[in-house]
């Protein structure tokens, strides 16, 4: 099923106002070109330096997304999630916008 969050208001106020912890330098570029920033960048772009570095953080009482990438498996990190006691959002993008953000984000 396809939503368009986009045009729901306050997508982008949620989008700013989350903490948003990325895996490495694609996610962050990806971040840059909506004009926002990453909180905070795995140790190693990878899974395991993505679990190490939430493994320092207290993940309690909070609301976790996360993006899955088509294919790509990602058992071990939501596994790493529910061990930690959370039940992740998770969310797969088909697409990228490309759209300025003035058009992208009106309410």
């Amino acid at each position: 099923m396809h939503v368009d969050l986009t045009s729901r208001p306050g997508f982008w106020t949620g989008c700013v106002a989350a903490r948003k912890i990325t895996r490495g330098p694609k996610p962050e570029q990806a971040l840059r070109e909506l004009e926002l920033k990453s909180d905070l960048r795995a140790e190693t772009p990878t899974t395991d330096g993505l679990i190490a570095t939430l493994s320092a953080l207290d993940l309690r009482d909070r609301k976790i997304g996360v993006q899955l990438y088509p294919g790509a498996p990602e058992a071990r990190f939501t596994g790493f999630l529910r061990d930690a006691g959370q039940s992740p959002i998770r969310f797969c993008p088909m697409f990228t916008p490309r759209r300025p953000r003035s058009r992208m984000w009106r309410n």
